[in-house]
């Protein structure tokens, strides 16, 4: 996986990916992987529009949420202040990824 595949990962607030990706992208930014980021996942059950629905069958997969691991590699890069304050999911892995490439750009 290149950077900027590990970048477009980070960029998204809405996926969950299995563990092997996610260590993927880790390596890719040079960051080690911590196995808290890995949790179980049910459907949202209560009717609310924004909660998780999984197909028939994916009940209870394991994986990483890719807005939790932005947010990680934010705070193991040291920028994770730098991109708190913005509200939707999508608008706060965006403003990680692009903390996250401004570290990477001068590594």
């Amino acid at each position: 996986m290149t950077k900027n595949e590990a970048l477009k990962v980070l960029s998204d607030g809405h996926t969950i990916i299995t563990a092997s990706y996610a260590k993927k992208v880790c390596k890719a930014v040079s960051v080690s992987f911590d196995e808290r980021l890995v949790q179980k996942y049910h459907s949202d059950t209560s009717g609310n529009p924004k909660g998780l629905t999984m197909a028939k069958g994916n009940e209870g997969v394991e994986g990483v949420y890719t807005l939790d691991l932005s947010r990680y590699v934010a705070s193991k890069l040291g920028v994770l202040d730098k991109a708190a304050n913005c509200l939707g999911r999508g608008f706060q892995a965006q403003a990680y990824a692009d903390q996250i490439k401004k570290v990477l750009k001068n590594k």
